[in-house]
């Protein structure tokens, strides 16, 4: 999902040194949170692991979302909801006739999720868009690289 430019990187909130914002305040805080949400040190081990071959994610309320590069992104959760969310994105995207069409999305073995990356799109008037996407949290929806219209978060 190749998000727009406002909200992917620490740089687009005014954090000159993304790097050292990743280290000093979001690391530690969702190590924290992994922590209080009682799930595996694994995750914070997979963040860590993902940080150092793929650069500062997206940090969301339930997940942390890394680009790879190679035109995927991978969703790594840091609460429970964000390992339901992953269940749930990964099982939706393999739905037969989906009411709500998913990015292409696979569940890997610990939990986390790789995802097709979408351009997206910003729904400024609903009329003017199919009426699956009122379904969507936040209407976050996009473009794949084919052209499909599809929802890249749940």
């Amino acid at each position: 999902m190749r998000l727009a430019s406002r909200g992917w990187s620490a740089s687009d909130h005014g954090v000159d040194a993304p790097d050292v914002w990743w280290r000093t305040v979001a690391f530690p805080r969702l190590v924290a949170a992994i922590r209080a949400e009682d799930l595996l040190d694994e995750h914070i081990d997979i963040l860590d692991s993902h940080y150092h071959r793929f650069g500062v994610p997206l940090v969301g309320r339930t997940r942390a979302v890394f680009r790879t590069g190679d035109g995927y992104v991978i969703k790594v959760a840091h609460t429970w909801e964000g390992l339901a969310a992953n269940a749930l994105e990964a099982a939706v995207s393999q739905a037969v006739d989906p009411v709500v069409p998913m990015a292409p999305t696979e569940l890997l073995k610990d939990g986390s999720v790789r995802a097709e990356e979408v351009t997206v799109l910003t729904v400024w008037d609903y009329r003017t868009v199919p009426t699956w996407i009122r379904s969507v949290d936040c209407a976050q929806v996009g473009y794949l690289a084919d052209g499909r219209l599809v929802a890249y978060d749940l």
